[in-house]
């Protein structure tokens, strides 16, 4: 084989490794997106969940303040049946008329 054929072979072949080499490089970058679009999803997979946890914890609070506001209503209606019951009790009477 002549020279000249076996180095155009050899620097073909060469040539082939390299764009070998260079697709799996390219590859290998498609990975580390994917890896990273992974990483961003799962991110904001996390901030949903803490989105969530925050909701619930301010309906949680928000039940709470709805039943300190009722207590508060109850405490209010027993002071004005209090307030009424004395009233009632201070108040003068009215005379009753007598039969004749």
């Amino acid at each position: 084989m002549p020279k000249r054929v076996f180095n155009a072979r050899v620097g073909y072949a060469s040539a082939q490794g390299n764009f070998v080499c260079a697709q799996a490089g390219y590859l290998s970058a498609q990975g580390n997106f994917v890896c990273a679009q992974a990483g961003f999803l799962s991110a904001q997979v996390n901030f949903i969940c803490a989105q969530t946890v925050t909701l619930s914890a301010q309906v949680v609070a928000s039940s709470a303040q709805g039943e300190i506001l009722s207590a508060q209503a109850g405490n209010i209606n027993a002071q004005v049946d209090l307030v009424c019951a004395q009233a009632d009790r201070y108040l003068p009477k009215p005379n009753p008329i007598r039969p004749r």
